[in-house]
């Protein structure tokens, strides 16, 4: 839960940043800190960075926190081809990641592909046979059963330095 005064520093920071004032960064940080879903705006303010190079190189590892938290806003708000690029650049620097394999399976049902994210993460589960659990291996699980174990299993911290 958010508290009064984080809630109120974020709308400063949303209104500054709205009106030219900078900081966009610094807003993206603390939506993710507070885990709060402003989609439009971190959709907004968070390609604005990574569409400049400058920009984009001065948050050394944090670019690809940003990708992801941009990844997810974009589907959010439907905007799949975006979400599609942010993954693509994130698969190239992190081949073999479980968090931008959890990504696809979410692009995938972002399109209404059920059929290809149920296998997106039951391969994910499979590839690590630890990461099962009991309930998903006597029974064929349904998508949103698959996904929930696999987010139970699979640490999702935003602000891990290793995607």
């Amino acid at each position: 839960m958010v508290s009064k005064t984080e809630e109120t520093q974020l709308n400063r920071l949303e209104n500054q940043v709205d009106n030219g004032g900078g900081g966009a960064w610094e807003y993206l940080c603390l939506v993710r800190k507070l885990k709060v879903r402003r989609s439009e705006k971190v959709l907004k303010y968070g390609l604005s960075i990574l569409n400049d190079p400058k920009k984009r190189s001065a948050l050394g590892p944090e670019e690809w926190t940003l990708y992801e938290q941009v990844a997810i806003a974009a589907m959010d708000c439907q905007c799949l081809n975006v979400a599609k690029d942010c993954i693509k650049a994130l698969l190239k620097k992190f081949p073999e990641s479980k968090r931008v394999g959890r990504l696809e399976g979410m692009l995938l049902e972002a399109k209404g592909s059920w059929a290809e994210a149920e296998k997106a993460y039951s391969s994910l589960l499979e590839d690590n046979p630890l990461d099962q659990v009991n309930s998903v291996t006597t029974f064929r699980p349904s998508l949103p059963l698959l996904l929930s174990a696999f987010l139970e299993k699979e640490s999702v911290v935003m602000d891990k330095k290793e995607i």
